[in-house]
């Protein structure tokens, strides 16, 4: 519960730190994107204004007649006064009402300059027009030979060019004398209709002036400075607030990182004692599931030792029986060998007949002891002494049949068969009948078939040993060879508990039952004390 706890503090301080960061972070990215917008529209608003004015020059100087880029620049300067009004309309509203009055002002001033334009624009096409028919005009004075038409239309061209108010009065001046001129008896009819032109011209002229001084002159930029310095003061006051906030946000964010890392430490100390705990509870049950593995496993061999034992004893009775109902005919046949061999009437051809079957007779007489032995071994014999010959003898009158009919060769090394043991020679003989049965097994498969079969002495240990020429036995078997049920066999073909119970057979005797990874070949070493 507590656990649980500690990780529900640790959750919400995350998720609070979390939320702090984003907060501050987009805080922060559109506190700086505002204040960038803001003052792109401070920039684009004086471009705004300086290209009202080049264009407003360019048509006086050069009278253009096409006037798209001075609407362009009217209709975006109109649209200025809308952008520059979300500055205040996003802030709060004491700090807008700081920015209202200034950009009000600065609209005003945009409007006003807008009206001079148009104006401008049109006594500049009334100019323009005028203009294309003064020189006709001129023209006419001439042939009629009015006095001071040069003169005027000089004067007309220097006002054009600097309309001050000396050329304003000089042209008016002359239009004055040319005027009086024309009353007089004998002048020109086209006096009058140069007159009327030289005053459109003259009014256009100074009207356009006035019109182009109202635009130049205009309050635009110093409202906009007015409206740019109280953003700025603005601006300013909501960046230390923005900092102290920034400040505060840190701090917290750096409080919640140090109770984070404490709840941490909680958490990993905890769960490192609870991994110690789970660790230790592991460890145990390990070691109660191999010890009730180990049971099971004794226990499973135990039960296949009794049923063994009692298919020995079983098989001990009904071999007395057929070695009782067997000896009768053998002693029987034996004798009436001997006896036929013994008269006088025998034929010599007959001997090495006679020979044979006494020698079968014997033969079929030592196995019939030889199992009689074998079963009665799963009883609880005493120890006898035994040598070695006769243990490895009783154990081959059992499987050389077996050997021949799988055309193994029979290896027997005799060197050290006169040494004793001091054992239960069936067990020893039942031992060795599992290696050779193994043996045969594994050769099976092999080119060359052969088993050898011997004893060695070393000190007061007699090492019987059986060896054949099958393949090796890979790594992963060679771990597990003894253990109970473990077979390589087909299904059907072995429980896997002939090498464990030899192993606890010698294990009874005080020996030891190994394979020696030392030998080129697949030998099996059993040593017991000599006797």
């Amino acid at each position: 519960m507590k656990l649980k706890k500690n990780h529900l503090w640790a959750g919400f301080c995350l998720v609070a730190m979390l939320w702090l960061m984003l907060a501050l972070a987009r805080g922060s990215q559109s506190y700086f994107a505002d204040h960038q917008l803001a003052l792109n529209a401070f920039d684009a608003a004086e471009k705004v204004d300086r290209e009202l004015d080049q264009g407003v020059l360019l048509a006086r100087s050069l009278l253009l007649s096409n006037y798209d880029a001075l609407a362009a620049s009217s209709s975006e300067a109109l649209q200025m006064c809308g952008r520059l009004s979300l500055i205040y309309h996003n802030k709060n509203e004491s700090e807008g009402a700081g920015l209202l009055r200034p950009h009000e002002a600065f609209c005003a001033a945009i409007l006003k300059k807008v009206e001079f334009v148009e104006k401008f624009k049109k006594k500049n096409s009334i100019l323009q027009n005028s203009l294309k028919y003064l020189p006709i005009a001129i023209e006419r004075a001439r042939k009629d030979n009015l006095a001071r038409s040069r003169q005027l239309f000089t004067v007309l061209l220097q006002y054009l060019i600097d309309p001050s108010d000396l050329n304003y009065h000089s042209a008016n001046h002359l239009v004055a004398l040319i005027a009086e001129n024309s009353r007089r008896p004998g002048a020109a009819d086209s006096t009058d209709e140069f007159l009327l032109h030289t005053r459109v011209v003259l009014q256009a002229i100074r009207d356009r002036h006035e019109f182009e001084l109202g635009i130049l002159n205009t309050s635009v930029p110093d409202s906009l400075r007015e409206v740019r310095a109280a953003y700025l003061k603005s601006y300013e006051a909501q960046d230390h607030f923005t900092s102290n906030l920034r400040l505060v946000s840190i701090v917290l964010t750096v409080i919640f990182s140090l109770l984070l890392v404490w709840i941490f430490v909680r958490l990993e100390t905890a769960k490192e004692s609870l991994a110690a705990l789970n660790h230790t509870l592991e460890d145990r049950v390990a070691a109660r599931t191999d010890e009730l593995n180990c049971a099971m496993e004794e226990l499973e061999e135990k039960q296949e030792q009794l049923l063994h034992a009692s298919k020995m004893s079983a098989l001990g009775e009904m071999a007395g029986g057929i070695a009782h109902e067997i000896n009768s005919p053998l002693a029987a046949i034996s004798l009436q060998t001997e006896l036929i061999a013994n008269s006088p009437h025998a034929h010599e051809s007959l001997l090495p007949a006679l020979k044979a079957i006494e020698g079968t007779v014997g033969r079929i007489s030592k196995i019939v002891s030889g199992l009689r032995r074998l079963a009665h071994g799963g009883k609880k014999n005493e120890k006898v002494r035994t040598n070695v010959e006769a243990i490895i003898a009783d154990t081959l009158s059992f499987c050389s049949e077996k050997l021949r009919n799988s055309f193994v060769e029979l290896r027997w090394n005799k060197e050290f068969g006169y040494e004793e043991l001091f054992c239960q020679p069936e067990q020893v003989s039942q031992v060795l009948l599992n290696l050779i049965n193994n043996a045969v097994d594994a050769v099976a498969g092999s080119q060359e078939k052969w088993i050898a079969v011997g004893a060695e002495v070393d000190g007061e240990w007699v090492r019987i040993f059986v060896e054949d020429s099958g393949p090796p036995i890979p790594e992963a078997v060679k771990a597990q060879i003894m253990k109970p049920f473990f077979t390589t066999k087909a299904v059907g073909k072995g429980t896997g508990l002939g090498l464990s119970i030899s192993r606890n057979i010698v294990g009874a005797h005080g020996g030891k039952i190994w394979l020696d990874t030392d030998c080129p070949h697949t030998r099996f070493v059993v040593e017991l004390p000599r006797g």
